[in-house]
């Protein structure tokens, strides 16, 4: 889709593929391009979203196995949240030189060409590294004793070819519709327990133990050290507001 105020152009790929439909200004056109067109020509199908995924499911294995999970409470206490930190620090470990590589394989060139197929077997090896390292640090807990660098490239790929959409008939869409109203209306008919709060008081003692946590350990950062601290003082000027509300309020009680 293409509209000449944004300057933007959005691509999609469906079944039909010699419709064009305009607005009535004339200003923004929908064309329809063949199955399967929109990832040789949009950037971050070259590798960029593949990338993100792959650093984000190590990632993942890695860090819940040390955390002391096994393969079979390895959701457990994920939340959505979670994930949405996890995704982020995955597209954070993005390289700019793999997004500069996806623009190479847009400009079709004998030089472009070679280093192509480089990068492509020096990717291969990592990919092969990392596979064999994280297949390795899953035998060693409860639940992954068979595990091999197989199952490991088996699950980082397990979505490479979803094309990210589902074909659905009119039925299969009232009937999801139907579903959704059914859901929205269960979750208004139950009633959500309250939330507990952590008052400021008990986070600032939480902060000041870990504080004291890091100094005697080697581990810590001086840019971890720097964060608690700027945390602390921002919660100790919460305490003290907190506090001069209430003299405040007794005050104007009293009088």
């Amino acid at each position: 889709m293409c509209s000449s105020e944004s300057g933007g152009v959005t691509l999609k790929s469906v079944m039909n593929s010699h419709h064009v439909m305009k607005s009535v200004d004339g200003n923004i056109a929908l064309k329809f391009l063949p199955p399967n067109v929109t990832p040789l020509i949009q950037p971050m199908d070259q590798g960029v979203i593949a990338a993100t995924t792959k650093n984000y499911r190590s990632h993942l294995l890695e860090r819940r196995i040390n955390e002391g999970y096994d393969l079979k409470s390895f959701w457990k206490d994920f939340s959505i949240l979670d994930s949405i930190y996890d995704i982020a620090a995955a597209w954070k470990s993005v390289k700019s030189s793999t997004l500069q590589k996806s623009w190479k394989k847009l400009m079709a060139s004998e030089e472009n060409s070679n280093i192509s197929v480089e990068e492509e077997a020096l990717q291969y090896q990592s990919d092969v590294d990392c596979a064999l390292a994280l297949a390795q640090l899953a035998r060693t807990v409860e639940g992954g004793e068979q595990v091999n660098d197989e199952n490991i490239n088996e699950w980082m790929n397990c979505d490479a070819d979803d094309p990210g959409y589902e074909l659905l008939s009119d039925e299969d869409i009232i009937n999801k519709a139907q579903r959704v109203e059914e859901e929205i209306y269960n979750n208004e008919e139950e009633e959500m327990p309250p939330q507990s709060r952590v008052s400021h008081e008990s986070a600032l003692q939480h902060v000041e133990r870990l504080i004291e946590y890091l100094e005697g350990e080697d581990f810590g950062t001086v840019a971890d050290d720097l964060t608690l601290r700027k945390l602390r003082s921002q919660i100790r000027v919460k305490c003290h507001n907190k506090t001069k509300h209430k003299k405040l309020t007794e005050f104007l009680k009293a009088n």
